[in-house]
C-alpha cells in the first residue's frame, strides 16, 4: 500500500497557497486497472498530481490537472457530477473499509458528497470486483453531507492551449472520526487511507469517451466497488 506522511498547518488554514509551502505532489494519477492483474501507467491527455496536509480539524488536498479545458453542466450540489470532469476524494479514516466519505468537485465548484457504508468488509482486491458481494453488502447516502466543507476551483492556462485546473478541499474531520468511534482531533502520528479519483471526458454526446485516472488503481468503472485501494496518509508536525 502505498504511503505518504502530511506536514501540518496552522489551525483553520485558509486554502491559499501558503498552506502548501511544506506539501510535495503525489506521482501522477495512472489509469485503471484495465487487465485484472497490471496496473497502467499512462497519464495522457491530463496529467493530475494531489497535495495533503492536516491540522487537528482537518484534512486539506489540492488537485492539480492539466490538460484540455474541463467542463460540466451540472450547477447544483448532489447532482451527478460524475458524468463529466470531476476530481473526487475517497477518504476511510480507520482503514477498516466499512465507511467511505466521498467528496467530488467539478469546474465551476459544484460539490457532491457521499457516505459509503459496507455492512461486510470486503475482502476481494481491486482488480477482481466481487459485484455480487457490492449489491449485497454496500450503500450510499447521497443526503449525507461533509459539514463545513470548504472547497475552490480554479481554472487557468497552462500554456500549448492546456488548461491547469487545480481543486483544493478543507475537509472537516471531528464528525467523520467520532462518527467511526475515533477520538478527536486528528493526531501526529495518526493515519488516514485515501484514494484521488479524476474524472474526464473527450468528445461530445453521445460520442463522449470516460477516461478515469487513480491515485491508487481500480478496476475500470469500479472506484466505488475498491475501498480497499488507498494510501495511507500519516500526519506529522
Amino acid at each position: 500500500m502505498p504511503r505518504a506522511s502530511v506536514g501540518d498547518s496552522p489551525d483553520s488554514a485558509p486554502l491559499t497557497a501558503g498552506l502548501w509551502e511544506q506539501a510535495e505532489f503525489t506521482a501522477p494519477l495512472t489509469g485503471p486497472i484495465v487487465d485484472g492483474v497490471s496496473p497502467p501507467s499512462e497519464t495522457g491527455p491530463w496529467t493530475t498530481r494531489a497535495k495533503f496536509a492536516w491540522d487537528p480539524g482537518h484534512l486539506y488536498m489540492l488537485v492539480e490537472s492539466v490538460g484540455p479545458r474541463p467542463s460540466s453542466p451540472f450547477t447544483r450540489h448532489d447532482e451527478l457530477l460524475h458524468q463529466a470532469d470531476a476530481i473526487e476524494l475517497f477518504l476511510d479514516v480507520t482503514g477498516n473499509r466499512r465507511r467511505i466519505v466521498e467528496v467530488q468537485v467539478n469546474p465551476g465548484n459544484v460539490t457532491a458528497d457521499y457516505l459509503h457504508v459496507w455492512d461486510r468488509k470486503p475482502t476481494y482486491p481491486a482488480h477482481r470486483i466481487d459485484a455480487d458481494f457490492y449489491r449485497a453488502h454496500h450503500r450510499a447516502d447521497l443526503a449525507w453531507d461533509v459539514r463545513g466543507l470548504r472547497t475552490r476551483s480554479v481554472l487557468a492556462p497552462a500554456g500549448d492551449g492546456l488548461t491547469r485546473w487545480t481543486v483544493l478541499m478543507a475537509v472537516p474531520l471531528s464528525e467523520i472520526l467520532a462518527a467511526d468511534g475515533l477520538t478527536t482531533p486528528l493526531r501526529p502520528g495518526q493515519t488516514l487511507y485515501v484514494n484521488v479519483m479524476r474524472y474526464a471526458y473527450t468528445g461530445e454526446d453521445n460520442r463522449r469517451t470516460l477516461r478515469h485516472y487513480n491515485l491508487v488503481p481500480v478496476r475500470q468503472g469500479c472506484p466505488h466497488q475498491s475501498p480497499m485501494a488507498t494510501m495511507e496518509l500519516t500526519a506529522v508536525e
